[in-house]
């Protein structure tokens, strides 16, 4: 009998256990999933403009040819080479349009972009003049104008608070480069240096930036770039008939930028999260 009691307490007990297992099973079946979480995306193609400011850096220097040190003349070239070496920094307004690609993956994007930019950059002086052993004092004349360059770049940043991109570039640069440097003797009629190069440099290009979109399509940025465009020679030949006398003027250009932007997406905006 006693048996009989245990064994029909048992399968109330197992039963009831059932019960309130299948009860809470079915309490979790019936409580609704949250709905889907859209998120930002950067991924996707875009047009833009920006404006900033620009700053030159042009160094340029004069070496006299072996002739002309060895000649009568020499320590008036040693004299002219000494105040040759010269630093301008002009600076000015930029302004320019381009065009670019984002893909995003996790937190990380990556991307190209390429714009062309209009640049207020240059300038125009004599110096001097200067006391030259030998013969009169010489003076020295300087045109540099640039007026646009062109990066084209990669792009490499971390998203966070999901419209915001932090980003690293490079790559390479293209500006126009005109430059003009010479040599004069006021007491000698017509006894000039000239040397200069008109062409559209090549260079390279690195930066960083802050881009923040706003809405799904908009975004806006702030940048900077920092170009460098080597050193560049020109050849002047003292304006002689038959002289072997000559110089080498030698320029460096670098240029750096700092700029706000606005760029219109195409693709990307919100895209369906996982629950």
């Amino acid at each position: 009998m006693k048996t009989k009691l245990l064994g029909l307490l048992a399968g109330v007990i197992s039963l009831g256990t059932a019960g309130v297992a299948s009860a809470a099973d079915m309490a979790v079946k019936a409580r609704p999933l949250p709905p889907p979480v859209a998120v930002f995306s950067w991924t996707g193609c875009y047009i833009g403009g920006n404006v900033g400011w620009a700053q030159g850096d042009v160094h340029s220097d004069s070496l006299a040819n072996a002739a002309a040190l060895a000649g009568v003349n020499g320590p008036g070239f040693i004299a002219v080479q000494a105040t040759s070496s010269v630093t301008n920094r002009p600076d000015g307004v930029t302004a320019g349009v381009g065009v670019g690609c984002n893909y995003q993956t996790g937190a990380f994007v990556i991307g190209a972009e390429g714009d062309i930019n209009y640049s207020d950059l240059g300038f125009s002086q004599i110096r001097g003049p200067f006391p030259t052993p030998t013969s009169p004092p010489h003076t020295g004349e300087e045109r540099f104008p640039s007026n646009w360059f062109a990066p084209a770049r990669a792009r490499a940043g971390v998203v966070f608070a999901e419209r915001n991109l932090l980003y690293v570039t490079g790559g390479a640069a293209f500006a126009e480069y005109n430059w003009l440097k010479a040599l004069d003797f006021p007491g000698f009629v017509g006894f000039r240096y000239q040397g200069s190069f008109d062409d559209t440099r090549v260079g390279w290009v690195v930066g960083a930036g802050w881009e923040y979109a706003f809405t799904n399509n908009w975004s806006a940025k702030v940048e900077y770039l920092h170009m460098d465009f080597g050193n560049t020679s020109a050849v002047a030949v003292q304006n002689t008939p038959g002289s072997p006398f000559a110089m080498t003027h030698t320029v460096r250009f670098r240029e750096d930028v700092v700029r706000v932007g606005i760029n219109y997406r195409f693709g990307g905006g919100p895209v369906v999260a996982k629950y």
